[in-house]
């Protein structure tokens, strides 16, 4: 029955770490004032009452293990349950460079779990831009563009142009500015700047960005069946 299931746990609790917002993936860029997002799941309940010696819910910065950053008080419980919760906390300003976040949480039955983040603080001198990709490739019906930016909270005039095998541009997507990650996705229902759906072929795209300083640009190519 249930309670014997709850009983014999031997399972941590599930943990969905991201950094910002759920699109990061490991080793996005991160600058600025950035935020640890957890999520957390586990029938048996996520012990944060700080009297469980050795189980806190704790973040691990760069291998640092001996000053682990406890998150118990960050922890917000689910409404109605005690089975799930999340967490936000402002993380710290980090060094340029690559940089990993360990999250580790137990269960009220003394079972844990780990996650890993991995994210790169880049120069912030000048706008530079990368990892600018379309899935899926080939499209059909729907798409998301996502890339990455160094400038976080900076506002930039961005946009992506798509252009048919002959070179003629046939769509404009204006992309929001002011962003608070710094791995951006927009989604694109796969039509022309006329409202007609694409026909099957090969088709190129382009990001433009520009701030006060200098424009960028990254292209691609994608099918459409």
């Amino acid at each position: 029955n249930k309670l014997e299931a709850i009983l014999s746990d031997t399972i941590g609790p599930i943990i969905n770490s991201f950094i910002n917002d759920t699109n990061f993936v490991n080793g996005t860029w991160v600058t600025g004032n950035a935020k640890l997002l957890i999520h957390l799941n586990d029938n048996a309940g996520i012990q944060i009452s700080g009297n469980a010696l050795g189980h806190d819910l704790v973040m691990i910065v760069d291998g640092d293990y001996k000053r682990p950053i406890i998150l118990n008080t960050y922890y917000t419980a689910a409404v109605n349950t005690y089975q799930r919760g999340t967490v936000v906390y402002s993380l710290p300003l980090f060094t340029e460079g690559k940089h990993e976040l360990i999250i580790k949480a137990w269960d009220l039955f003394g079972n844990s779990s780990t996650d890993t983040l991995v994210f790169v603080v880049p120069p912030t001198e000048k706008l530079m831009l990368r990892k600018f990709s379309i899935s899926p490739n080939p499209i059909q019906s729907q798409a998301r563009f996502s890339f990455e930016h160094n400038l976080q909270n900076t506002r930039l005039n961005m946009q992506v142009e798509i252009f048919d095998i002959n070179g003629n541009k046939i769509a404009n997507i204006p992309v929001q500015s002011d962003f608070s990650t710094n791995r951006v996705v927009v989604d694109w229902n796969a039509t022309a700047s006329n409202g007609t759906a694409l026909l099957p072929g090969i088709y190129f795209c382009r990001l433009i960005a520009t701030d006060s300083k200098a424009t960028i640009y990254l292209s691609s190519k994608f099918v459409k069946y």
